[in-house]
């Protein structure tokens, strides 16, 4: 995503076309210090059952707002749609708390749609 205040609306103007542009537009509002219309922007796009913002809401939620238990909803919502992000994600917050089976399964979920990464936390996981 670019930074570019400037293209705020051309992204406004993409956001209901494209859900990529929706979080694009969300990450804008977000790095400019407008949270709160940010996570407005990305709920919507969750409402419309777009996974990219289901997963950057889960990272707004995670990294900036503090909100674990609003951040593993995000990401269960997208991971039931199949986002392989989403279970990425998901499974590193449920890791963090302690959760390894989940965990398991959501790298496994991930690393089977094609994430390297997953695969390789799913390793690191089922070594320790």
């Amino acid at each position: 995503a670019s930074l570019d205040p400037s293209l705020e609306p051309a992204l406004r103007a993409g956001a209901e076309l494209h859900p990529s542009t929706r979080a694009d537009l969300a990450d804008l509002l977000v790095t400019t210090g407008r949270i709160e219309e940010g996570r407005l922007v990305l709920l919507r796009g969750m409402e419309l059952g777009e996974t990219d913002s289901m997963v950057a809401l889960g990272n707004l939620y995670g990294d900036v707002l503090g909100g674990d238990a609003a951040a593993e909803a995000a990401y269960r919502a997208g991971a039931e749609l199949g986002d392989t992000h989403a279970h990425h994600n998901l499974a590193n917050l449920l890791q963090s708390h302690g959760d390894l089976a989940g965990a398991e399964r959501h790298f496994r979920q991930a690393a089977e749609g094609g994430d390297t990464l997953a695969a390789a936390a799913l390793r690191d996981l089922l070594e320790d």
